[in-house]
């Protein structure tokens, strides 16, 4: 396992009669060739990365320089990381626009309910107040002809009207006027 720091600092070794301690001077020194060695493999991953993603790509990123055969890694590297940030921002844009949209379809598409229930809201206020005249009409021709029909029922008392042949006749009567 690598240490997470190495400290190289010559005058924290221990001394000794000569000099430093031969010792911890070879375990700093294994120490540092470790790190050494650990960062030289990285090094080289990162460059075959580096030349693999190159290698696959057929033409150089948006604005950048053509690549020359032994051309700066870093210069390249930059390249890359532009053509990155432009692909992010173009995507970033046309995710804004198609949102714009379906914003834009969804508040229209509220509108049209709004409207839709207005209408409909209108129309059954309109049959409830058709309704509400008809039953008034419809009340007060029932009272008319209880009111001329002598011995009615209604007359004599105050009980609820019961049907009679003579209230759905005068009922046909009043519809056929309505309906004429």
């Amino acid at each position: 396992m690598p240490p997470e720091f190495i400290d190289a600092d010559p005058t924290s070794l221990p001394l000794s009669f000569r000099g430093y301690d031969c010792q911890a001077t070879e375990e700093l020194f294994r120490r540092v060739a470790w790190e050494y060695g650990l960062l030289v493999g990285e090094h080289r991953k990162l460059k075959n990365e580096m030349q693999g993603l190159l290698a696959r790509s057929d033409a150089p990123p948006a604005g950048a320089a053509p690549r020359q055969a032994t051309g700066d890694l870093d210069e390249v590297a930059r390249s890359l990381l532009t053509a990155a940030h432009k692909a992010a921002r173009d995507m970033r844009e046309s995710a804004r626009e198609d949102s714009e949209r379906a914003l834009k379809k969804a508040r229209a598409r509220a509108e049209e309910i709004g409207r839709e229930a207005e209408r409909d809201g209108a129309a059954t206020a309109a049959v409830s107040e058709a309704a509400a005249a008809l039953r008034a009409t419809l009340q007060a021709a029932l009272a008319r002809l209880e009111a001329e029909t002598p011995g009615s029922r209604l007359a004599a008392s105050t009980e609820s009207p019961q049907p009679t042949e003579v209230v759905t006749a005068a009922a046909k009567r009043l519809v056929k006027r309505v309906r004429s």
